[in-house]
């Protein structure tokens, strides 16, 4: 599709047909043109050579449904990137949960430890050890 020399054009059409027109157009007007003036250009074929319409809308037929098949394709390989994406995210959300409380579970086990030792360290003898003592000396 060339875009060279392009022009705006002026055409009288109702309402309905002006915003059909402007739906089917939002992914440029040359495109729809093209495919208008490609359409009208089998039916006259059809006319010109009346004992082949039925294979021109046959062959108009198969190229539809080519089309047809190739965007459904192109939208399912879409569907599935994004289906694909998601749970991707989610996995990495989901790991990196994981990492956020295991390294929430190693600080609070590094705090028992360190009030721990430092309990030890003011505390030598535990009461059972003293008590052991206490009998021990005793008897």
């Amino acid at each position: 599709m060339s875009t060279k020399n392009t022009s705006p054009l002026s055409i009288r059409m109702d309402e309905v047909t002006r915003e059909r027109f402007r739906e089917a157009a939002a992914g440029g007007q040359q495109v729809v043109i093209n495919q208008m003036l490609d359409l009208l250009d089998l039916e006259m074929a059809k006319e010109t050579v009346p004992g082949q319409a039925t294979a021109i809308d046959g062959f108009r037929a198969h190229a539809d449904a080519l089309v047809t098949s190739y965007v459904a394709a192109h939208k399912a390989c879409n569907n599935a990137k994004d289906r694909i994406r998601g749970e991707f995210s989610s996995n990495i959300e989901s790991k990196d949960k994981l990492i956020r409380d295991l390294q929430k579970t190693i600080k609070n086990q590094e705090k028992a430890v360190a009030n721990s030792k430092t309990s030890m360290e003011e505390n030598p003898l535990t009461q059972q050890t003293q008590q052991w003592l206490s009998w021990k000396s005793l008897n």
